[in-house]
């Protein structure tokens, strides 16, 4: 994990923001991976999952506020979110 001086979960609102984008998915990947797989009952392949996860992951990431949980708490949101919309759009639900 990539930590910042002055965060008690590792990363501040500043250091997940600084982030690339390949960065954050390649720290967060078992976490969009084991977020995805929850979802395999609908049918849909695995990499599609994991894609929406990680553009979840993203939103995650530039909209976090360290004030009100962990990264890593509102990065499992924002990908379960993206996951979800994505197999209503698809009708997959």
């Amino acid at each position: 994990m990539l930590h910042t001086e002055n965060s008690k979960n590792g990363h501040d609102k500043a250091g997940v923001q600084e982030l690339s984008p390949v960065a954050v998915i390649t720290e967060y990947a078992s976490l969009v991976k084991s977020r995805a797989l929850r979802y395999m009952s609908s049918g849909c392949e695995l990499d599609d999952l994991i894609q929406e996860g990680n553009i979840g992951l993203l939103g995650a990431s530039h909209a976090y506020n360290s004030e009100l949980s962990s990264f890593a708490t509102f990065a499992r949101r924002c990908i379960d979110a993206s996951i979800i919309d994505y197999l209503r759009k698809s009708n997959k639900t």
